[in-house]
């Protein structure tokens, strides 16, 4: 039994009872907040609680019109400013056992900075230690390389700004409408994309299991689902795997194409698609093998290609994409031989200390 991959399976049930079950919750943080200025917004986690992050803070910004900015918890103290008055920060950790994120929550504290978590559940150490927590409602998830929690956390990111901008009166309510719906629509495609993203797999796992380095390129609102995908690949096929937001990737790392580079393209839309398919072609002709996952089946070259469902709500395509990646990672790694299942390093984080 691929264990990964039955976690995958569980996301359309896990978010379609958060939307459902969401609201009544998210008012908490309302009532928390009441009469208490919110001038900037900070996301921070490491990880793929990083990575949520960065899926969720432009919904941050525009449900509440002010700037939202994802960070790691070591970057913190050059993103504050002096003054802490009007400051909201949100920690992510899905496990709720990162030492970092639990340190930097200890000092915002210390300045007055209310912090409210985002974690699997309020008991674990950062819920405890958070002004206000927000568990997951996702079940076990026992494996390093996390899915529906890392998909859970960015919707639970997501419906709390929207909550609060409804509440607040900050966000246009047929925005806030629009994003349910994008939501819902993503949810209910997403039995389907699951689907056509194992028979890709399928495909493509003989071609990409000699690779000793991958990269995923995204652009816009998919970086963030690039970035997760990206260390999903690494967690689970132990092989460098590089992130790249596309505008950067011309900017240099070009240089590496030949035949031993493998590219991931999460297809953008408008004039980047048409940029990023000149890519692709221009990737082939060093040699490079190139993967493209899109929306548009004229973007369907063969069969190394993916077109998914849906894509209505540009501003979700990192969501998305992102079962796709996962997907990947769990069948490559099986056919490589990998148990997900059990630590490489199980002693790693005792060593280094990086997780209570």
């Amino acid at each position: 039994m691929n264990v990964m991959q039955a976690y995958i399976d569980e996301q359309p049930a896990v978010l379609s009872r958060l939307l459902t079950g969401w609201p009544a919750q998210a008012s908490r943080l309302a009532q928390y907040l009441d009469g208490r200025p919110v001038r900037r917004v900070i996301l921070f986690g490491s990880g793929s609680s990083y990575h949520a992050s960065v899926l969720a803070a432009p919904f941050w910004a525009r449900a509440l019109g002010v700037e939202a900015t994802p960070a790691v918890p070591t970057r913190m103290d050059s993103l504050q400013g002096a003054a802490p008055d009007g400051l909201l920060c949100l920690a992510v950790s899905q496990g709720g056992r990162s030492t970092s994120t639990y340190h930097e929550i200890q000092a915002l504290q210390a300045r007055g900075i209310p912090v409210i978590a985002v974690t699997q559940s309020p008991d674990t150490p950062i819920g405890r230690q958070a002004d206000l927590a927000f568990g997951l409602p996702i079940g076990e998830e026992t494996i390093g390389a996390k899915t529906k929690g890392v998909t859970a956390t960015a919707v639970t990111l997501i419906l709390l700004a929207l909550t609060l901008g409804e509440l607040r009166g900050t966000a246009d309510p047929g925005w806030i409408a629009g994003v349910r719906s994008g939501l819902r629509a993503l949810v209910q495609q997403m039995p389907e994309n699951i689907a056509r993203s194992k028979r890709w797999a399928q495909t493509v796992c003989p071609v990409l299991a000699p690779a000793r380095h991958l990269y995923v390129l995204g652009a816009g609102a998919a970086y963030g689902g690039a970035l997760e995908g990206a260390l999903k690949l690494l967690e689970t096929t132990y092989r460098p795997v590089s992130c790249y937001e596309f505008e950067e990737y011309l900017h240099g790392v070009q240089n590496a194409l030949d035949a031993h580079a493998y590219l991931l393209c999460l297809m953008p839309r408008g004039a980047d698609q048409v940029r990023m398919r000149r890519l692709t072609g221009f990737a082939a002709g060093q040699g490079a093998h190139t993967f493209r996952i899109s929306f548009d089946p004229a973007d369907g070259r063969g069969d190394c290609d993916l077109v998914l469902a849906g894509g209505a709500s540009p501003a979700l395509d990192g969501m998305a994409y992102l079962p796709a990646l996962q997907t990947l990672s769990a069948q490559v790694s099986a056919y490589c031989g990998i148990d997900v299942t059990t630590p490489r390093y199980p002693d790693f984080f005792s060593q280094m200390e990086s997780k209570l």
